[in-house]
């Protein structure tokens, strides 16, 4: 009898590419970056201008675009002293105030075209909401700032703010 050897082939086990993997990861990666730095510029690009209110310097943020108007300062825990939002409209109207998703109280200013304060709502609260706050005269712009601001600097409708936009 003769010996036959068999030849057996062992071959490596078949390995996964890992390209599909890696396709997806950097993925996943790229969208979060990108997500990240789209959340983080619209926090940081924040335009403000500083303004003059009863002799003080406040920093304001600019509310000048629909949504930055819409959102105001709704959901902040609170608000600096010495700081406050400017709500900047393209035209004289009967522009309304609101408290919704707000956590502290503010004084609001309506200014006419000239920056003088055309009326001012003392201590609105949040647990005045719905309520909505106007003024009779028209108003270009509306300032709000920490609640107490406009008595503890004694400023009153008719009095002027500064700043440039």
């Amino acid at each position: 009898m003769q010996n036959k050897e068999t030849k057996k082939t062992v071959s490596a086990p078949k390995q996964k590419s890992f390209i599909p993997y890696a396709l997806i990861a950097a993925t996943l990666t790229a969208i979060v970056v990108i997500g990240g730095w789209v959340l983080f510029s619209s926090y940081t690009n924040v335009r403000t201008v500083t303004a003059q209110i009863g002799g003080q310097p406040f920093s304001l943020e600019v509310a000048d675009t629909n949504a930055a108007r819409a959102q105001g300062l709704s959901e902040r825990d609170s608000l600096a002293n010495n700081a406050g939002m400017l709500f900047v409209f393209d035209s004289l109207g009967d522009w309304r105030m609101h408290m919704i998703q707000m956590r502290f109280a503010i004084d609001i200013a309506w200014l006419d075209e000239n920056k003088t304060i055309v009326h001012i709502k003392h201590n609105a609260t949040p647990a005045e909401y719905p309520e909505v706050y106007k003024s009779d005269v028209p108003a270009k712009y509306v300032i709000e700032v920490p609640t107490g601001t406009f008595s503890s600097l004694d400023v009153q409708e008719g009095d002027s703010i500064s700043f440039s936009l």
